[in-house]
């Protein structure tokens, strides 16, 4: 399996994270791919020099919410699966990541962090 390294820094979000990642459209989805229950929130990173389009292979569209672009992989021996809604507010150079596991608080991580993660292709 093909992996990517990607190195980016810590954001805050706008806070909708926990929201979304809770409703059950999503909640189902990240449990099957994580094959674990996913933190309620989602992990902010500002990848330099690279668009989200081109690292997200894949995208799941449930039918009452709008589609993301997605990638497994993991920080570690963490599984996460990276992602990108296509209704994002943010940048075209963040992406969020869903854990079973709050990040933040696992890899003392605060806004400015760098934080290296793989994806798998």
């Amino acid at each position: 399996m093909k992996t990517l390294k990607i190195r980016g820094r810590v954001t805050s979000g706008v806070g909708k994270g926990a929201y979304y990642v809770t409703r059950p459209q999503y909640l189902n989805f990240f449990k099957k791919v994580l094959k674990a229950h996913p933190f309620p929130g989602t992990l902010n990173v500002i990848i330099d020099g690279k668009k989200t389009s081109e690292i997200l292979p894949h995208t799941y569209t449930p039918m009452e919410y709008g589609t993301i672009r997605y990638a497994t992989g993991k920080i570690g021996e963490i599984p996460i699966v990276v992602i990108r809604p296509q209704k994002s507010v943010h940048p075209e150079n963040v992406i969020e990541i869903v854990a079973p596991i709050n990040l933040r608080k696992k890899l003392k991580l605060t806004d400015g962090s760098e934080i290296e993660f793989q994806i798998f292709l």
